[in-house]
């Protein structure tokens, strides 16, 4: 079960991971600024908030009661303050312990924690929560719209999940020309209804793809409704899409900004497209030194899609592990017969379920599709 500590102190975080080290839990520390960015991702049933002293945390409450519907909360509190104390109650908090004095009984309150999370409907919702796949590449021309399309229908073909596709490339989107979509409502539709998203509005703005009943929301092309869009739409879609779907797909546009950012901070796995060659790997390294700026964590959750493969590249699989440690999720080999003439051609790459014939490029997207989902249901267990 994942508790999450927040702690504006290192010292008092690692206290209280000692004090409960022998529960069957997984502990995740974040300091206050960050929980905001990073709550979705982790999505713990269980949160400790440590209010240092001279501060109040009760602020953020609220805030962690609409991300968390489910979650129980223990507000932690350095100086006893009985106003305090029962304004948190009122709160919806599921206790009150005041530090270092109590803290011995914290690990038989978080039993009782654990027990009030495992009770009713908690679990059926927690274990439906679905995953983000942030598709990108630091390198246009990748195959980024491309990849996200055809392994949007194979989830939803081949696995039967229920799946939605964003397209993040504002203005010129790209994802509606592989699946032969009519643009019509799209992202900025949104607007008026963020602070209430939920399934009803997205299925409202939603292009049903009518083969592998993949839904896609577009991105606007025009400059108007372009400059609408904000990191808040990203971030309000995404959370709210978690609840709904089983996969959500978000095609990147090749440049890092606000709504790119917001997309990778929210993904549960980043598919980094890289072409196997020294430009993409030097691109690469660039986008991890970005990354590293800006505080992106990739770790446990980035890993490489090699596009596209062929007999004539100077660099193969293992020579691209001597670079980057990161796990090689697929390969895609070069299909110009196959894939690039059903592109030209403007014909649909999956329109079946098992379909024999289908080109080198949409078997490769099958095996990677398949490796992503017993991912995922391994997370779930």
């Amino acid at each position: 079960m994942k508790v999450l500590i927040i702690s504006q102190k290192e010292e008092q975080a690692a206290h209280i991971k000692k004090q409960v080290a022998t529960l069957p839990i997984t502990p995740i520390i974040l300091e206050y600024e960050e929980v905001k960015k990073e709550i979705s991702r982790h999505y713990p049933q269980i949160i400790l908030l440590y209010e240092p002293k001279d501060q109040n945390y009760l602020a953020l409450l609220p805030y962690l009661q609409k991300e968390l519907p489910l979650g129980k909360v223990i507000y932690l509190m350095e100086k006893r303050d009985p106003i305090k104390s029962r304004d948190a109650h009122r709160a919806g908090v599921l206790d009150v312990l005041f530090l270092p004095e109590e803290l011995d009984v914290l690990p038989e309150i978080l039993q009782r924690a654990m027990e009030s999370v495992r009770s009713g409907e908690h679990n059926e919702r927690m274990g439906k929560r679905g995953q983000v796949f942030s598709i990108f590449s630091g390198k246009g021309g990748s195959g980024k719209s491309l990849l996200s399309a055809v392994l949007g229908q194979t989830f939803s073909l081949e696995l039967s999940q229920k799946v939605l596709l964003i397209d993040l490339n504002l203005q010129y989107g790209g994802v509606e020309t592989y699946l032969q979509l009519e643009a019509g409502r799209n992202l900025s539709d949104l607007t008026p209804v963020l602070e209430e998203l939920n399934d009803v509005h997205i299925r409202n703005v939603t292009t049903v793809e009518p083969y592998s009943h993949l839904e896609v929301i577009t991105s606007p092309s025009n400059m108007e409704q372009v400059n609408q869009i904000t990191e808040y739409h990203v971030e309000r879609i995404l959370r709210s899409a978690r609840l709904s779907y089983d996969i959500v797909l978000v095609d990147l546009p090749s440049h890092l900004n606000l709504l790119s950012y917001t997309a990778l901070e929210e993904a549960d796995q980043i598919l980094y497209l890289l072409e196997p060659e020294i430009s993409s790997l030097q691109i690469l390294g660039k986008v991890l030194q970005q990354f590293q700026t800006v505080k992106i964590d990739p770790t446990g959750r980035f890993g490489l899609v090699l596009n596209p493969v062929s007999t004539f590249q100077d660099f193969r699989k293992t020579e691209v592990k001597e670079y980057f440690s990161f796990p090689i999720y697929a390969e895609l080999r070069e299909d110009r017969k196959g894939i690039q003439y059903l592109v030209n051609r403007g014909k649909m790459i999956r329109t079946t379920k098992r379909d024999r014939n289908l080109p080198l490029f949409a078997r490769d997207v099958q095996k990677l599709a398949v490796t992503l989902h017993k991912q995922k249901d391994g997370g779930e267990k």
